[in-house]
């Protein structure tokens, strides 16, 4: 009996340091340059899917800002941009993500609400009080609370609560773009002006 308990208890911790390892495994990336300025970004695959785990930070000519106009934000939020910059500054072999695109990668993923969990990055130095234990990027898409700029009021708003990133679906007859935005809960799309200035996450061709 005494065996038989050892052998089951061993089993068992077997069994756990497994699926431990498997939760813990490294999240394979790989990295691309921008040959325009150098930066190199790394990125992911998602399913079947390849993402930027960064925010894009090429500084273009008009319709970008760092928030709050500090340069000091871009190395760690990026750049945000209006539609149409994010558009003109695509690197080659990228593209801005088309709504369906982020569907298939929320779906991977587990859904709205778990996957904001595993795409966010579990730090409190940049969520502060809007993480939890239950924030693991264990998809590697790394989240970050930077921000936007709403052109309506002229103002930089929600750094360190929301991230928002373009998508390439807008509707015929509307001036607003989808983006989509995560908070600690869940993930949603909304309709934004083209003007605003919002992050981009590229996605491979």
């Amino acid at each position: 009996m005494k065996t038989f308990l050892f052998k089951s208890a061993l089993i068992g911790i077997m069994i756990l340091s497994i699926v431990t390892m498997s939760c813990n495994k490294p999240i394979e990336s790989k990295t691309f340059t921008d040959s325009r300025d150098g930066k190199t970004y790394k990125y992911v695959k998602i399913g079947d899917q390849e993402w930027m785990m960064e925010n894009f930070a090429f500084k273009a000519d008009t319709g970008c800002w760092a928030y709050n106009n500090d340069e000091g934000n871009v190395a760690t939020y990026g750049y945000l941009y209006t539609y149409e910059t994010a558009k003109n500054i695509c690197p080659d072999g990228w593209h801005i993500p088309s709504t369906d695109e982020c569907n298939m990668l929320i779906d991977y993923v587990g859904g709205p609400i778990k996957a904001a969990y595993k795409m966010m990055e579990p730090s409190a130095e940049y969520w502060g009080n809007n993480t939890s234990d239950k924030v693991t990027n264990s998809s590697g898409f790394s989240a970050l609370p930077g921000g936007c700029y709403m052109n309506n009021v002229s103002m930089f708003m929600y750094k360190g609560l929301f991230a928002y990133w373009w998508t390439n679906t807008e509707g015929a007859e509307s001036d607003d773009i989808e983006i989509m935005h995560t908070n600690n809960q869940v993930i949603q799309f909304r309709d934004h002006h083209k003007l605003s200035g919002f992050s981009i996450r590229y996605i491979k061709d």
